[in-house]
């Protein structure tokens, strides 16, 4: 008996409780969540690479932040230019704090031709195209240090007469420019040695996702000897993976691979370091900003501040420790300088 009674007593109190909350203000009109719409470039979702690694970053901080993430990933640039508009002049947004990430620098043309509204916040993230538009925000990461380790970690991997492939898939792209400068700083080489590799492996329909390709370009050239590169700086997003087949292919006969965004030892031995952005620590850094509206209109993110780092792979590391650490601070400075000077 006594067990029934405690019962009801539980019941009655849990009742009134919920009748108490259920008459709040609060809850009669619940704050609608912030939201978050983010741009991915075509075929960027799946890449393993830089689309992923965002898309991750993000998911994380929504989860942390309790905001309401929408990821558009489109087919093709006429589909993400039409996909913007519908998102901007979304009205069911325009009573939201809204915040849009585009990331790429490719959809700033779009961006700017939107009027200032005051509940939402444009961001290009990790694009080189910081706006004189107010409502317009821009953070970028600095390739420039770790590229520069990079070139000069490659002089201890390969032989002072070795090929070196830098695979630019975009010229165009300042980011990806800057990587290719630095990295050939710190190599030191030109000439006959240094293969810069403009070959427009990319297309608005597969941004970069030529995978086929590169393999079977690299594959050729262990068969054809028609010349034998003995590191390879890709730059080509998601196709990196193509090369990654072609080094689990022919092992110790493949050329070196650089991996890019993230720590990509795992893909294959081949690979004796990575150049990684933090984008996680990024995003995160970001939504706090603009949740207290603390956003600046740019941020330069890099290695000084713990934004980029050379990842060395394990297999790699005696090696090659000693002489990234013996560089590093140089490899700040030449950063810095570098940033100041654009």
């Amino acid at each position: 008996m006594k067990s029934v009674r405690f019962f009801l007593f539980l019941t009655s109190l849990v009742f009134m409780l919920s009748f108490s909350c259920s008459n709040s203000d609060t809850d009669d009109n619940p704050p609608e969540k912030k939201v978050i719409v983010a741009f991915y470039t075509p075929y960027a979702i799946g890449d393993m690479t830089y689309g992923d690694s965002i898309s991750l970053a993000l998911h994380k901080s929504s989860y942390k932040h309790d905001f309401t993430l929408i990821e558009i990933c489109p087919t093709n640039w006429d589909q993400a230019r039409q996909q913007t508009n519908e998102y901007l002049t979304d009205k069911r947004l325009d009573k939201r704090d809204v915040l849009y990430v585009f990331c790429d620098d490719l959809y700033l043309p779009e961006v700017e031709k939107f009027s200032d509204k005051s509940n939402k916040k444009l961001l290009m993230f990790d694009a080189q195209a910081p706006s004189a538009k107010d409502y317009i925000y821009s953070v970028t990461f600095s390739f420039y240090g770790i590229a520069y380790e990079a070139g000069v970690l490659a002089n201890e991997l390969i032989a002072k007469d070795a090929i070196a492939d830098i695979l630019i898939a975009d010229i165009s792209n300042k980011s990806l420019n800057t990587a290719r400068i630095a990295f050939e700083e710190g190599l030191g080489q030109a000439g006959d040695r240094l293969h810069v590799l403009n070959t427009k492996i990319s297309s608005e329909e597969s941004s970069y996702n030529q995978e086929d390709f590169l393999y079977f370009y690299y594959s050729w050239l262990v068969a054809s000897k028609d010349y034998i590169p003995a590191i390879i700086f890709p730059l080509c997003g998601g196709s990196i993976h193509g090369i990654f087949r072609y080094n689990r292919d022919f092992g110790e006969q493949s050329a070196y691979t650089i991996g890019m965004d993230k720590d990509m030892s795992a893909y294959t031995n081949r690979v004796p370091y990575s150049l990684v952005k933090h984008f996680d620590k990024a995003i995160e850094q970001c939504v706090s900003q603009w949740q207290k509206k603390e956003l600046p209109h740019h941020q330069q993110l890099g290695l000084k501040d713990g934004f980029t780092e050379l990842v060395i792979a394990p297999a790699y590391q005696t090696k090659l420790t000693a002489r990234l650490t013996q560089i590093h601070e140089s490899a700040i400075e030449k950063e810095q300088a570098y940033e100041n000077k654009k």
